[in-house]
C-alpha cells in the first residue's frame, strides 16, 4: 500500500501506531511478478502433455498384448500337463490290456473257451 492510502491509527488491538487501509481510496494494483505465458509456449505444453499420453496409451496397449499373450502361454502349458498325464493314464491302460496273461485268463475264465496247443508253422517247409 502507498503511503497516501495508509494512516496512521492508535488501537489497542491493533497497537500502538497501527498502518491501516483507507477506505476511501482505491486500492491499486501491482503487477505480477511472473511474466505472462506465450500462446506458443502453450501450444508446446499441449503438445508435449498429448505426446506424453500417446506414449503411456501405446506401452499400455503393449503391456495388456503382453499379459494376454503371457495368459496364452500359461493355459497352453496347462493343457499341456494334462494331456501328458493323460496319455501316460492311456498308455498305462494300454500296456495292461494288451498283456497276453490277462488276455487268456479272460477268454478261459470269463468266456469259458478253451486252450489248444499253438499251431508252431517251420519256416522253409513246403
Amino acid at each position: 500500500m502507498l503511503a497516501a492510502e495508509q494512516s496512521r491509527v492508535k488501537s489497542p488491538l491493533l497497537g500502538q501506531n497501527a498502518q491501516v487501509a483507507n477506505p476511501n481510496v482505491a486500492p491499486t494494483t501491482r503487477p505480477s511478478a511472473r511474466p505472462a505465458v506465450s500462446v506458443m509456449n502453450r501450444v508446446t505444453a499441449f503438445l508435449c502433455i498429448g505426446a506424453v499420453t500417446a506414449v503411456l496409451w501405446f506401452v499400455a496397449g503393449v503391456g495388456a498384448r503382453i499379459q494376454s499373450i503371457n495368459d496364452n502361454i500359461y493355459n497352453t502349458q496347462l493343457k499341456i500337463q494334462t494331456m501328458t498325464a493323460d496319455n501316460a493314464a492311456l498308455a498305462s491302460q494300454v500296456d495292461r490290456l494288451t498283456n497276453p496273461t490277462r488276455i487268456i485268463n479272460l477268454a478261459l475264465n470269463q468266456y469259458h473257451m478253451k486252450y489248444s496247443k499253438p499251431i508252431v508253422i517251420q519256416a522253409g517247409t513246403p
